[in-house]
């Protein structure tokens, strides 16, 4: 339980640290009125590998 629960709190912290990047990355763009962010260049080299989610 101990080990799930660090799991848990370790996953956490990543999602949020990813939340948080996409979210200034997104903020970055719209200010310097670009389409092109991170998200978007992430989703176009998946789909070039022809990778499933």
């Amino acid at each position: 339980m101990k080990l799930f629960r660090k799991s848990v709190v370790i996953f956490l912290v990543f999602m949020l640290g990813t939340m948080a990047l996409i979210h200034v990355d997104r903020q970055c763009a719209q200010m310097e009125k670009t389409t092109a962010d991170i998200a978007e260049e992430v989703e176009n080299i998946i789909e070039k590998q022809g990778c499933l989610l």
